[in-house]
């Protein structure tokens, strides 16, 4: 992803970067949660 944003911006098409943000992204956050959860719970 950031390298089609960073230097093949006007190929993007919006409506997968709007989808990658709206359904993708919040997937990735909870995982990286639990990653964190996880880590705390050991130390």
């Amino acid at each position: 992803m950031r390298d089609r944003l960073a230097h093949r911006y006007f190929d993007t098409s919006h409506a997968i970067l709007a989808a990658t943000v709206s359904e993708d992204l919040p997937e990735l956050d909870a995982a990286a949660q639990r990653l964190l959860q996880t880590v705390d719970d050991d130390t």
